[in-house]
């Protein structure tokens, strides 16, 4: 399990539930922007906006925690967000989704977007600083005014390759990938090793599994729809 332990829970679950050994070896954390004042420009003038765009529980929680720190209010919004995860964590902090792309992709959500007209609309991205460019993109090629302020920043946890080569001489059959961040960590942490033959690797979505493919590996499963629950299917359907 490479993703952080506070948000590993459901995951957890589900593969305890198939009867799996789960171990934890956080590859990435969560952490605030190096520099607030982007977001906080773009809160303060929220009003101004005719949509917010979250693409994980990540950019959800991020931009609350924040508003409550400037003891701001949310006006009148419509929302788009990726993914039922994101959906129910936006309906946790009170506020019901407009918009919700399944398959979970960026390209999905700008395509329900654009089908909403999205010229001269003001769209607030509060972002990952390792997010990709394509909403934004595809949301100016629709004549969209978007403003993409980093609002958390996913980090390098302090895990050495000595530990992943500890955790991969117990014999893992399977390495669970919940985005391209923990790939990419994954691969830093191996410090150049390669993974054992026998290892399979589970991706949680298109975006990550291409990320994988890109470094010469092939899942072994994607999650179909992506998310934690179309991961454990795929996992499912692959160890039968």
């Amino acid at each position: 399990m490479t993703r952080p332990q506070e948000q590993a829970a459901e995951l957890t679950a589900g593969l305890q539930a198939m009867g799996a050994e789960v171990s934890h070896l956080p590859l990435i954390a969560i952490g605030p922007p190096e520099d607030w004042r982007p977001l906080d420009r773009s809160l303060a003038d929220l009003a101004a906006f005719d949509w917010v765009a979250l693409t994980s529980a990540n950019a959800v929680t991020a931009f609350f925690d924040r508003m409550r720190f400037l003891g701001l209010c949310v006006p009148p919004l419509r929302w788009a967000v990726v993914g039922k995860r994101t959906a129910e964590r936006l309906e946790e902090r009170g506020q019901t989704p407009d918009l919700i792309a399944e398959p979970a992709t960026a390209e999905r959500l700008a395509e329900l977007m654009r089908q909403q007209g999205m010229a001269s609309k003001r769209v607030l991205f509060p972002r990952s600083d390792r997010a990709r460019e394509v909403l934004p993109q595809l949301l100016r090629a629709a004549e969209a005014e978007v403003e993409a302020p980093v609002a958390y920043r996913t980090l390098s946890s302090d895990v050495a390759g000595r530990e992943i080569q500890r955790l991969l001489e117990g014999d893992p059959m399977w390495i669970t990938l919940t985005s391209p961040s923990t790939w990419h960590e994954l691969l830093a942490a191996l410090e150049g090793a390669l993974l054992p033959a026998d290892v399979r690797l589970a991706a949680i979505g298109p975006t990550t599994a291409a990320a994988v493919r890109q470094s010469g590996y092939e899942p072994a499963c994607v999650a179909e729809p992506p998310g934690v629950r179309g991961l454990l299917e795929a996992m499912a359907r692959a160890m039968t």
